[in-house]
């Protein structure tokens, strides 16, 4: 075989891999979605706006923002997969209500059981709406649930709860409802998950507290939309999140940040927040709706913003300047009762209390608990 007839043979071989690379996984009969594997975008006239292809040579999922295919967007965020399944109503997805009824997603869930976090995997679910009954989505680590649209892709149930997360689980572009009248329901569960990966770009509903969150820690929430219809919209219980560019509504709190729970919220809404003794809330850039902001005695509410319009309970304790805190809330700073009676009972060398000027009377003691209740009239 001569030089020129073996260059030929190499760039035909090589031709050939690039078609077999490039041959989509399935394609929707509706050509609304297409998903392949490929080392780039597909050509224009095979495109359309929503299109979702992997990309072979990045090793993640992209998803086309116009027709023409010519701007996209990675999806999910910077996250990167081993491995993925596609959930559908019907069609040629691997699995679909079709074939597979209400179990569908827990079926693509469980085909991953064996990701781990050298080997991340995704179960990317299509626009439609997904009927769970009174059965419960449980996630698995390291297994992402991705949507392709936060509105049009609907996961319903009537169970307790709609969702348990995991750890090392993402959830993105999804709805999910708890259509459960029941106070008692809940549309995510978070137990003992540390960490939780994110919760992004969602829409969580439910009658009862949308998403509840007991013993979780290093979870994050950004650009999410969520209401409690009857409830509180998040409640943590010993649980730590840091929420970004999230909307939260609930009755009568948006936020219930309990049993010593540490919550940090940037350029958010909320109606409202409720604080427990040794838990903080911390408030960046964010607009509670002139909400009241109250809690237990002790509670902790750390801030940022120079000019709340929110109304603080006085059992909040504020890390304000004063002035701040006499112009926009009801608050004021107090001295506790032990400390001032020490103040009293202390003399310099002249025998004149420390830091005061003469005085021709003498300095009355009283107890710290008279002192106490003496503050709390004033």
């Amino acid at each position: 075989m001569t030089k020129m007839h073996y260059r030929i043979s190499i760039f035909i071989i090589l031709l050939l891999l690039v078609f077999v690379s490039s041959t989509p996984v399935f394609s929707l009969d509706s050509g609304q979605i297409w998903l392949g594997k490929l080392a780039g975008p597909p050509s224009p006239e095979n495109c359309n706006t929503g299109m979702i292809y992997y990309d072979t040579s990045l090793s993640i999922l992209r998803i086309s923002t116009d027709s023409s295919c010519s701007k996209w967007e990675q999806l999910p965020g910077k996250s990167m997969y081993e491995r993925f399944v596609i959930v559908g109503v019907s069609g040629k997805a691997d699995f679909t209500v079709a074939v597979h009824g209400p179990d569908c997603i827990q079926n693509a869930i469980n085909s991953l059981s064996n990701s781990s976090e050298n080997k991340k995997s995704a179960v990317i679910i299509l626009p439609g709406e997904y009927i769970l009954g009174k059965k419960t989505l449980k996630c698995l680590k390291h297994v992402d649930l991705i949507g392709t649209d936060s509105v049009k892709t609907l996961i319903t149930g009537k169970g307790r709860s709609v969702v348990n997360a995991a750890n090392n689980c993402g959830i993105m572009s999804l709805s999910i409802n708890n259509a459960n009248e029941s106070l008692k329901s809940t549309a995510i569960t978070c137990r003992k998950i540390s960490p939780f990966s994110y919760l992004s770009d969602c829409r969580i509903s439910a009658s009862g507290t949308a998403i509840k969150c007991t013993n979780s820690l290093s979870m994050i929430f950004t650009g999410c939309n969520i209401n409690s219809r009857n409830k509180t919209g998040l409640t943590f219980k010993k649980s730590d999140a840091t929420i970004f560019d999230t909307h939260a509504s609930g009755k009568p709190y948006a936020l219930e940040c309990l049993s010593s729970s540490k919550t940090a919220l940037y350029n958010s809404s909320f109606t409202g927040i409720y604080i427990s003794k040794n838990s903080t809330v911390e408030i960046n850039k964010t607009d509670l709706l002139n909400a009241a902001v109250t809690g237990e005695k002790g509670g902790v509410l750390l801030t940022a913003e120079k000019e709340p319009s929110y109304t603080v309970s006085p059992d909040i304790m504020i890390n304000q300047p004063r002035p701040i805190l006499k112009r926009k809330t009801t608050y004021t700073r107090k001295r506790s009762a032990s400390a001032t009676a020490n103040y009293l009972r202390k003399k310099d060398s002249a025998g004149e209390p420390c830091g005061c000027k003469k005085s021709r009377k003498p300095v009355k003691t009283i107890a710290a608990n008279e002192l106490r209740n003496l503050l709390k009239k004033s």
